[in-house]
C-alpha cells in the first residue's frame, strides 16, 4: 500500500476560496458563547469537538 502526496500548502491556496471573512466567524463563535454563557450561566460546561472528514 503506498502513501499519498502531501498536496503543497500554497497549490491548495490557489484552489481555495473564503467562506466566511476573519470578522464573520469571531461574531459567530461570540454568538454561540453568548448563548452558552445565558444558558448555562456560571455552570461548568463541558464540550467535546468532533471533526469528520
Amino acid at each position: 500500500m503506498g502513501m499519498s502526496e502531501t498536496p503543497e500548502p500554497r497549490a491548495l491556496l490557489k484552489n481555495s476560496k473564503v467562506l466566511f471573512n476573519r470578522d464573520e466567524v469571531m461574531a459567530a463563535v461570540q454568538k454561540m458563547a453568548d448563548e452558552i454563557n445565558e444558558y448555562y450561566g456560571d455552570e461548568p460546561v463541558i464540550m467535546v469537538s468532533v471533526l469528520t472528514g
